[in-house]
């Protein structure tokens, strides 16, 4: 009797996999134990710098890794940090400024676990009269909103060339990069701190670049993946997971255009090839990092240029506000060399 329930079971699981071929379904999703875990994350602009996130999603790289993201736009990165200790996300995308700040502010379980741009990928653009940074003397310079990537790029500009805030240059948020442009436009500003295609519909309009930020050499956490510590201690596969997803994803953007130029697409909502590959060139590049891990470096200068208005900040150590250990995991067990060879 149980020969023969046992070679029952053998012609099932012979029939199932057979039927598994013959519709093409892919066999380990067929015979997975579990399903994916369904997790809510944010994502801080339309924009290509958040492309690894999009691409995660739309090319099975979180499912793969046992995750069902539900990606979630938070402009803000203050928001995105209170959905985050809220319980309402899990994990974020935001830029480092956001988490660290939290952290000084008296919240210390935020914990930054990732950094695709160790730079800050943003252009000054304004108008064609103004020469540089220093031209913005007595000017209006836009931001998306404060306390957001584009605002701290703009302080921490303005500091490098002696310049204050709302005292020697007013800065003003438009909401997103289009509202940027459109005050420019109208007048209302005279430069922004725009991130492609932004730039692009600026320069069509006739305005400049005054500054490439990223080309300054300027090493910064700016665009980063952040958790709570507790999280990380009690569920580290949510974590592990993502920073998995996101390495893949990395990978395919920098070595397969044609596939990411259909996600930045999809996301971005424009067929217009000139902005899609505008994206693709600029984010997809010398910044996006292979090995997505924080540096104790770019958190300093986070650190720093919270310093004026965050007790504390000059002399924090920077290694309490990152956990790299799970980036470092994919180097040290060759995974992460293995998809460039």
């Amino acid at each position: 009797m149980t020969s023969r329930v046992r070679t029952e079971g053998y012609v099932q699981a012979f029939v199932a996999l057979i039927l598994v071929i013959s519709i093409g379904l892919p066999i380990g999703r067929a015979f997975a134990a579990t399903p994916a875990r369904r997790v809510r994350m944010s994502f801080a602009a339309i924009s290509g710098a958040v492309a690894p996130i999009w691409i995660a999603k739309d090319l099975g790289f979180f499912e793969k890794n046992g995750l069902d993201v539900d990606p979630v736009l938070i402009q803000s990165g203050p928001r995105s940090v209170s959905a985050l200790l809220s319980g309402e996300m899990p994990i974020i995308n935001t830029g480092a400024n956001s988490a660290v700040a939290a952290n000084l502010g008296g919240t210390k379980d935020v914990i930054v676990i990732a950094t695709f741009y160790n730079t800050l990928v943003f252009s000054v653009v304004g108008k064609p009269d103004i020469a540089n940074i220093t031209g913005l003397k007595g000017k209006v310079l836009g931001v998306t909103q404060s306390g957001s990537l584009s605002d701290f790029t703009a302080r921490l500009v303005l500091a490098q060339a002696g310049l204050v805030p709302q005292r020697d240059v007013t800065l003003l948020p438009t909401g997103d990069y289009n509202g940027m442009v459109v005050s420019m436009s109208k007048g209302l500003i005279d430069a922004g701190v725009i991130s492609p295609p932004s730039t692009l519909k600026a320069r069509k309009l006739g305005f400049r670049e005054i500054l490439d930020v990223g080309a300054t050499g300027i090493e910064y956490a700016g665009t980063s993946i952040a958790t709570t510590r507790t999280l990380a201690r009690e569920s580290p596969e949510i974590p592990r997971g993502v920073v998995k997803a996101i390495v893949e994803a990395i990978h395919l953007f920098k070595t397969d255009k044609a596939a990411s130029i259909r996600v930045l697409a999809r996301w971005t909502k424009t067929q217009d090839r000139e902005v899609l590959d505008e994206l693709y060139q600029i984010y997809s590049g010398k910044y996006l990092l292979r090995v997505p891990a924080p540096s104790e470096k770019g958190v300093r200068a986070v650190l720093d240029s919270l310093s004026d208005r965050l007790p504390g900040a000059k002399t924090a150590n920077p290694r309490e506000f990152f956990d790299d250990g799970f980036v470092r995991e994919l180097v040290e067990t060759g995974f992460l060399k293995s998809l460039y060879q």
